[in-house]
């Protein structure tokens, strides 16, 4: 959806633009106004591949893509095993320069979530033993085995794996694949002429990882309508009561970095509060089966209700009939994109002080910021606004306009025709 909007912005900026995108074979067609390639990957890849090079298969079918239709820049939007370090060399061999934006944690940190053994705000310093321990431990592995196994030399560690079975071999595997992935993240950084952090926080991760400053861009997400701030809310109560509770909507994937069961348990230490939670959840292919169990039957709090996710253009409309929307994340988000909706509707936010969320919401001025993971504060928190609702009046009147995509755009038209300026002349020196 990013991208798809970026390119209809900078179409109507005079910046043609299409998406080349790994698939499991080769076809194309439109999406809004961008023009879809899509090109064929292997079928099974090595772990070994997965975590480096990427496949090869797709970077050849990338570069045939890249010759047929001929663009002048390339814009990377992942690091993985379709969209690889692979495709980006293809992308350097064609005379192309190359750019990438970092949009999740999953970029350098093999975790996939930037939190320190799971709970604590990482730094996002590639170090292969620090982040091996915390990648086996979020395996499963005792704190102290994995502390004790990343000292260990990793191919060792690796030739051992074969030997093994189940979990342990994948765990003995980690310590040789997280070093890969380092030196693959770091290698495409170097191809790449610029890297756009779209939050503070990943920003400083570029800067701990000697990237230079001089090829670290901040442009932060944007709307694709951002709309006018406010417009259509419904009226608040003087006090909250069990005919008209306080209204909560959570949007977003139904997959624990989100920290939804955060905020349920919160709900259940507090049962006597007048609240209601509606969730607009996106099952992931792990949670699809609990989302359709829950969503058909009653759940265990009558006070929350999972609901069928709505279309991205209707989120905002659809956020207008509550009072606060609920981002619970425990992981580092790098918006995201639901504070950005939240202030379109003009609806305060209940977040975790952590990553993007806390670089865009004010604390005690667009809503209030909650240490993440703790359901204790959260209930905390909702006991105040049910007994203050001219909190949520307060902080709705102080919500800034949102960024839009049209902004973004204007960033990347700026950085596309500086970058291919560049090449141009490099190509026509060699």
């Amino acid at each position: 959806m990013f991208v798809s909007s970026l390119i209809s912005n900078l179409q109507s900026k005079g910046v043609e633009g299409c998406v080349f995108a790994p698939a499991a074979g080769p076809s194309n067609y439109v999406i809004g106004r961008a023009q879809v390639f899509r090109y064929a990957v292997s079928g099974d890849l090595a772990q070994a591949s997965a975590y480096g090079e990427g496949d090869l298969r797709a970077a050849d079918e990338f570069e045939r893509l890249v010759s047929t239709v001929r663009p002048e820049i390339a814009h990377f939007h992942a690091l993985t095993a379709g969209a690889s370090l692979g495709c980006m060399r293809r992308a350097v061999k064609c005379g192309l320069p190359v750019l990438m934006t970092y949009h999740t944690p999953t970029v350098s940190c093999v975790r996939g979530t930037m939190m320190r053994w799971g709970t604590t705000p990482c730094d996002g310093a590639m170090d292969a033993r620090r982040c091996s321990a915390c990648v086996m431990q979020g395996k499963g592995l005792p704190k102290f085995g994995a502390l004790a196994l990343s000292m260990l030399p990793a191919q060792w560690l690796a030739r051992l794996s074969r030997l093994a079975h189940g979990r342990m071999r994948t765990v003995l595997a980690l310590p040789y694949l997280v070093r890969l992935r380092h030196e693959t993240t770091r290698e495409a950084w170097r191809l790449c002429e610029r890297v756009v952090a779209v939050c503070d926080w990943v920003r400083q991760v570029l800067r701990n990882n000697d990237v230079p400053e001089a090829k670290i861009v901040l442009s932060r997400q944007g709307l694709a309508r951002p709309g006018a701030v406010g417009s259509g809310r419904s009226a608040l109560p003087l006090e909250f009561c069990d005919v008209r509770p306080l209204r909560l909507v959570f949007f977003g994937r139904l997959s624990p970095e989100k920290g939804l069961n955060v905020l349920t348990r919160a709900l259940s230490l507090c049962r006597e509060l007048p609240i209601s939670l509606d969730v607009y959840g996106l099952p992931t292919s792990d949670a699809r089966a609990n989302f359709s169990h829950r969503a058909k039957s009653q759940p265990d709090d009558p006070r929350v209700r999972f609901l069928e996710p709505v279309d991205s253009e209707r989120v905002a409309e659809t956020m207008r009939a509550y009072d606060l929307v609920v981002v619970p994340s425990i992981w580092q988000e790098t918006g995201p994109l639901v504070v950005y909706e939240a202030f379109g509707a003009g609806v305060p936010v209940l977040g975790s002080r952590l990553g993007g969320i806390a670089e865009l919401v004010s604390d005690g001025v667009h809503g209030m910021l909650i240490e993440a993971g703790s359901p204790e504060r959260w209930r905390d928190a909702l006991w105040r606004v049910v007994r203050e609702p001219s909190l949520i009046e307060r902080w709705g009147a102080a919500l800034p306009k949102p960024r839009g995509m049209d902004e973004v755009a204007n960033e990347m038209a700026a950085l596309y025709v500086e970058l291919t300026q560049v090449a141009k002349r490099r190509n026509s020196n060699a």
